[in-house]
């Protein structure tokens, strides 16, 4: 378990720091200049907090990693169906209309195996 709060405590701290380097961008320049103290410590007492609770937040850490492991299925589904859809399948139908056969459809009974031997006379650059 301690190795799950560590975790947590990881993840919530790099979103922390994230939203607060967020926050400093979308000031201007000059007030940040004009930051006063309390906000400082505003930042830092969050920060000790998020680490304090680590503990507490360890099952929306679950969550997060339940939902991002979703999302990662749904673009991998995606983007392999974009792959198979828009490449393989146009690739292999060029193929067909010019007449080349990958695979030997053909099935004969009276044949034990289908592997064939290695002839010396095969070019093994075809």
């Amino acid at each position: 378990m301690k190795k799950k709060v560590r975790d947590t405590a990881i993840f919530f701290t790099i979103l922390y720091w994230l939203l607060i380097f967020i926050f400093v961008l979308h000031k201007r320049v000059t007030e940040i200049k004009n930051l006063k103290l309390s906000v400082l410590l505003l930042i830092f007492v969050g920060y000790i907090v998020f680490l304090l609770l680590s503990k507490v937040l360890v099952p929306v850490f679950d969550l997060v990693l339940a939902i991002t492991k979703k999302i990662g299925s749904l673009i991998f589904s995606f983007i392999s169906s974009i792959v198979f859809y828009l490449i393989l399948t146009p690739i292999a139908l060029f193929m067909r209309l010019r007449g080349k056969v990958f695979l030997d459809y053909k099935i004969d009974k009276n044949v034990d195996s289908y592997y064939n031997d290695y002839q010396e006379s095969d070019d093994i650059k075809k």
